[in-house]
């Protein structure tokens, strides 16, 4: 229910919609990557590739969401609520989020904890979106005090059910 109810948030904020002609350019991009997400490494191998550093950027698809992130992120949203698709392509979808404002990281942090908290998406995204606010933008950090932020952050941090890795990402986060 929260997750229909951030989405709907999208739609009526800054960022555009989810249109046939964006979501067929965000179907593209993933398209592309098939390669890298159905691999058979095991989990922590896979998660653990420095994604940043491996060219991905600079791959056109991927590029012109990640340097366009509002006009893609409630394609990115939808398509990461979407029960049909595999969690590594899950997390490559918010990958290409990372130039996001404030307010759409912030929706997309609550977003990705709901997910996670329904197993629709691996730790390692819930994680992601933890440290989305501090790529490039480092929006969470020029943010910290925002008490919508905080407030996530609170209950992410009550929720003995998230790995202690993730607890202190989220106690620097508060500190």
């Amino acid at each position: 229910m929260l997750t229909k109810f951030l989405l709907a948030l999208w739609l009526l904020g800054n960022s555009s919609p989810c249109t046939p002609k964006s979501n067929a350019v965000f179907m593209q991009m993933i398209d592309s990557q098939k390669g890298s997400f159905t691999t058979q490494d095991p989990d922590d191998e896979w998660y653990g590739l420095p994604w940043h550093t491996l060219g991905v950027k600079e791959f056109k698809p991927f590029a012109r969401i990640y340097n366009n992130p509002t006009l893609y992120v409630a394609c990115a949203m939808e398509y990461m609520r979407d029960t049909t698709y595999n969690h590594r392509s899950k997390h490559f979808a918010l990958l290409s989020m990372e130039k996001l404002p404030f307010k759409d990281c912030l929706k997309t942090l609550a977003l990705c904890y709901r997910l996670y908290k329904s197993g629709l998406i691996h730790e390692e995204t819930l994680s992601e979106a933890l440290l989305l606010g501090f790529s490039e933008s480092n929006v969470f950090d020029k943010n910290k005090g925002n008490p919508a932020l905080v407030s996530i952050l609170k209950k992410m941090a009550s929720d003995k059910t998230l790995p202690t890795y993730m607890h202190k990402t989220i106690s620097r986060m508060l500190n």
